[in-house]
């Protein structure tokens, strides 16, 4: 067999190409969690559920955990698919910034997917963001830009190794390069994904952390009572996902379409069981797979 590998001929070099994209894939991998890594304190940990529920799935997760606070805390009612603010006195009942923003736009009977699309309530679930992005548990401006930057040369070096076979192999008269295109979009892909998790390494921590400290409450969940166990209900869907809310809540939520009807992208998370982005959101992630993408986090 010839030294040099674009002289090999199509399997032989399929498997080194694999192998490349392997390397590539181990090296970015490595390179994003040295930049991320950190060990967080305990006192550190997010406190607040909305925190929690952001970092799980992003912003999607986060409003359909305010709305499920908001709804076994009885300042908000449902009816069928539509959601109503249950009284003129519940804003002011409210203490969170978005909260206040939900019960709002409430006011007017409206429909729960209208929520993701309004620009208070998108601002004020950033918000909750912004302090995950400070603390470095999700990543912020320079840190995605950082990112980009090893995906991006790690993409170079991925599709230059094909480019040069390709044309080693149509000046030989060979054309069967279909199975090298398809793993150069499949490694790209892979690429992406490793390079730019919704979490950073950090916050993946804090995440399994968080899961860990709750796995009591998990496990009693069933015996949580709706409308008495209001924070116990809301930690619960911001750590581990609408789907493992008590019966009774999980009947009263169902009907609503508790999901963006906009893409929003993987960031924003998915929606009860899994999170894209590190987590089970999309995971989490994302922004947002929070309750929705398949999100999309963690």
């Amino acid at each position: 067999m010839p030294l040099n590998p674009f002289d090999w001929r199509g399997p032989e070099f399929l498997a080194f190409y694999v192998g490349w994209g392997v390397v590539l894939l181990t090296v970015v991998g490595q390179l994003r969690r040295r930049w991320e890594e950190g060990e967080p304190q305990a006192g550190q940990l997010p406190q607040d559920p909305y925190a929690i529920a952001y970092l799980r799935g992003g912003r999607n997760h986060l409003l359909q955990v305010a709305l499920v606070s908001l709804l076994d805390r009885r300042l908000l009612k449902v009816d069928g698919l539509k959601l109503k603010t249950a009284g003129a006195d519940s804003v002011a009942k409210a203490r969170r910034p978005l909260d206040q923003a939900i019960l709002t736009k409430c006011l007017w009977e409206t429909e729960a997917s209208e929520l993701y699309k309004e620009e208070s309530i998108q601002a004020q679930a950033e918000a909750v963001g912004e302090g995950l992005r400070g603390a470095r548990l999700l990543p912020d401006a320079q840190l995605k830009g950082q990112r980009m930057r090893c995906f991006a040369g790690a993409l170079v070096l991925l599709w230059l190794v094909a480019g040069i076979k390709v044309c080693v192999a149509w000046s030989r008269g060979h054309h069967n390069i279909l199975f090298l295109i398809v793993l150069a979009a499949v490694f790209a892909v892979g690429l992406y994904k490793v390079a730019n998790p919704f979490r950073t390494t950090a916050g993946q921590k804090v995440k399994t952390r968080i899961e860990e400290m709750l796995s009591r409450l998990q496990a009693r969940r069933n015996s949580l009572k709706a409308h008495s166990e209001t924070n116990e209900i809301t930690l619960l869907a911001a750590a581990f996902g609408l789907g493992v809310l008590p019966a009774v809540m999980a009947e009263q939520v169902k009907p609503l379409k508790l999901h963006s009807t906009s893409s929003s992208g993987c960031g924003s998370g998915c929606s009860g069981g899994s999170s894209c982005g590190g987590g089970s959101s999309c995971g989490g992630g994302g922004s947002s797979c929070g309750g929705g993408c398949g999100g999309c986090g963690g």
